[in-house]
């Protein structure tokens, strides 16, 4: 009995007899049809496989004849070494950084290609040219940031002073003082201030601290650098008062001295403070009072008696002539602010910057956890530069620095990662290193010192050669 193994025998020997009749005429040819024709076809597909073999094995091993990168916008990176090339009047220069290679081809126009070593073979190449300390990374437009600016103390840095550490939007979290909260602190030459309220406020002397109830307080010691980042404001001392212990005027039924301080008290109201002066009372705050009557020479005033102020009823200082002299404490707190501990709990002080182009910078006094607080190191020997500076990785800031709010200096300037400024000295520059139409954020030239500077980006100066000192050529 026959099996499916035998019938499909059968079957193909019934097919193969009728395709040898249609095509010879004769079913009972011995060879099989068409064995020829998928002969010689399969001996053709391999003999293409293996030309198509041994000219991509040549290709590959030799290269060569590709010269499309020969085109003034072209930056030429060699595929083997990784050496960048800018063709240039009919020669291969190498380019010492990105940043120069991209302004000698062109800027914007500028066109990254992968060339093989063969193709580069026999054509000239010349002296490197480019910029020295230029970047050899530019952060793209869109990762350009606008955020907040910290600068920071690292509380960890040495026993004798903090470092200092800028970060560029770098996502610390800050907490604010309130506003009723100040530090103080000293600097390297022994001089106290007072930063209160985005201010630094220089303090003359010990009397000061006495008057402001910071008598016993210890300072936190901190770099100038630091002290940078805020505006100076007006000086906490003494402020002079002319005639001090002459005859004043009657202010109700009382006889008064120049220099004198009268408190005027109404039920549920703040006390208020006026200064005896030759021409009237003074309106004074609280701070000032505190100023005038620790201050040993306000003795003369108050013969035979302590200085302090004299409670007096508030109708005799309404019906009592006004001063009409103006003393140079505008800026001072009205009331002395608390002192907020300093580095101390893990915290960190730092000046937090936001920046409008019109208002200028708000500094406010804010803390930071220690850990948080680092970046990379300036190696700075100008006692202004931040000894550290934290931009996110593959990012950069654009800016224009600012003289005063309101008042461009005209020049702006590209930070990268590596917390370096670099002078742009054109729009067209700008627009070269693809920042065309992107804001710059605002910063006062005070702070910009603050960060280590490098070479200005002249596209002239990326086409400059470089001498080779060690007497060898490229190429």
């Amino acid at each position: 009995m026959q099996n499916k193994r035998d019938q499909l025998q059968a079957h193909g020997f019934v097919i193969t007899r009728l395709i040898s009749a249609i095509l010879r005429a004769d079913p009972d040819q011995p060879e099989r049809p068409m064995r020829r024709t998928a002969t010689g076809g399969l001996i053709g597909l391999g003999l293409s496989l293996l030309m198509l073999l041994i000219y991509g094995l040549l290709g590959f091993t030799r290269g060569g004849g590709d010269n499309s990168w020969q085109t003034a916008n072209s930056i030429i990176v060699e595929k083997e070494t990784g050496t960048r090339y800018v063709f240039l009047d009919g020669t291969l220069r190498p380019a010492l950084n990105y940043a120069s290679a991209r302004l000698a081809a062109g800027g914007a126009e500028a066109q990254i290609r992968t060339v093989s070593a063969a193709s580069l073979k026999g054509v000239p190449h010349g002296r490197a040219i480019g910029i020295s300390g230029a970047p050899d990374q530019l952060p793209a437009s869109g990762t350009l940031r606008r955020g907040a600016w910290l600068v920071c103390l690292n509380a960890g840095a040495t026993a004798t002073e903090p470092d200092t550490v800028i970060a560029v939007d770098a996502g610390w979290a800050a907490v604010d003082l309130p506003d009723d909260q100040a530090a103080l602190v000293v600097d390297g030459a022994s001089q106290r201030y007072l930063i209160y309220r985005g201010q630094r406020l220089a303090i003359k002397n010990n009397t000061v601290l006495l008057a402001l109830g910071y008598g016993s307080a210890s300072p936190s010691r901190v770099p100038g650098s630091w002290l940078n980042a805020f505006e100076a404001g007006p000086e906490l001392s003494v402020p002079e008062v002319p005639g001090r212990g002459r005859k004043g005027p009657v202010v109700g039924a009382r006889k008064t001295r120049i220099g004198q301080v009268l408190q005027a008290s109404v039920p549920g109201a703040a006390a208020e403070y006026y200064l005896v002066l030759a021409d009237g009372l003074l309106p004074i705050t609280p701070t000032v009072a505190r100023l005038v009557v620790t201050d040993p020479g306000t003795a003369k005033a108050y013969p035979g008696a302590v200085a302090e102020p004299i409670p007096v009823s508030a109708a005799a200082v309404v019906s009592a002539a006004r001063s009409a002299t103006l003393l140079p404490v505008a800026g001072l707190p009205d009331t002395p602010p608390k002192l907020a501990t300093g580095l101390s709990g893990g915290r960190s002080w730092c000046a937090r910057m936001t920046f409008d182009a019109g208002r200028g910078p708000t500094v406010t006094l804010s803390t930071v956890d220690s850990a948080t607080v680092t970046g990379v190191t300036t190696g700075a020997t100008d006692s202004r530069v931040a000894d550290m500076v934290q931009v996110p990785p593959g990012s950069g800031v654009l800016v224009a620095g600012q003289a005063a709010p309101g008042v461009p200096s005209g020049t702006t300037y590209l930070i990268t990662d590596l917390g370096i400024r670099y002078p742009l000295p054109s729009a067209e520059v700008v627009a070269a290193l693809g920042y065309e139409g992107v804001a710059t954020v605002p910063v006062p030239t005070t702070v910009l010192a603050m960060l280590p500077s490098g070479p200005s980006l002249d596209p002239e100066a990326a086409r400059t050669e470089q001498i080779d000192t060690g007497g060898s050529s490229p190429g």
